[in-house]
């Protein structure tokens, strides 16, 4: 054995006893430890956060947008009861109330006549065989843009919804 290998061998042996004595220190302990410090835990929170309102916001609008799809369907479908009601009785109905009635052959409609709002769909007799049924939208108010326009049956059937029919 050559004397440069028995001092690297020495040098060696003296590095593990260092590395056996050596005291943990405050950071070695806390590498230990599991789970996780503040900062890490408010960061996953705000990520959570995060994801959860753009989920959430995507998941209402949505909602709503489906609401101006059951109104639009709705006053629809309201229209062909009119339509029935005028066929087998001659004349148009007085209100859609009158749909719900035993007369003729009714009753027209089964269904509650109230918007997804909770207001009751308008019926409004134009003049001679014109009619309209209107939801104010979701402002309950006459008018509007967007989610608040009113969803009237007349702009429906002049081909201002998305299928272009009528019905």
């Amino acid at each position: 054995m050559t004397s440069s290998q028995t001092e690297l061998e020495t040098e060696e042996a003296l590095v593990s006893v260092e590395l056996q004595d050596r005291q943990p220190t405050e950071t070695d302990e806390r590498k230990s430890e599991k789970g996780l410090t503040l900062v890490e835990l408010l960061v996953v929170i705000l990520l959570l956060g995060l994801i959860g309102g753009g989920v959430g916001m995507t998941v209402i609008g949505r909602f709503k947008k489906a609401r101006v799809d059951i109104a639009s369907n709705k006053v629809k479908e309201l229209a062909k009861a009119v339509e029935l009601f005028r066929l087998e009785n001659n004349r148009l109905p007085e209100s859609l109330n009158q749909l719900k009635s035993k007369e003729g052959n009714g009753p027209y409609w089964e269904d509650q006549l109230q918007d997804p709002w909770g207001q009751d769909y308008v019926f409004k007799e134009l003049g001679g065989s014109d009619y309209d049924i209107v939801s104010f939208g979701e402002d309950r108010e006459p008018g509007g843009d967007g989610r608040d326009a009113d969803i009237s049956y007349q702009e429906l059937i002049q081909g201002k919804d998305d299928s272009g029919s009528p019905f």
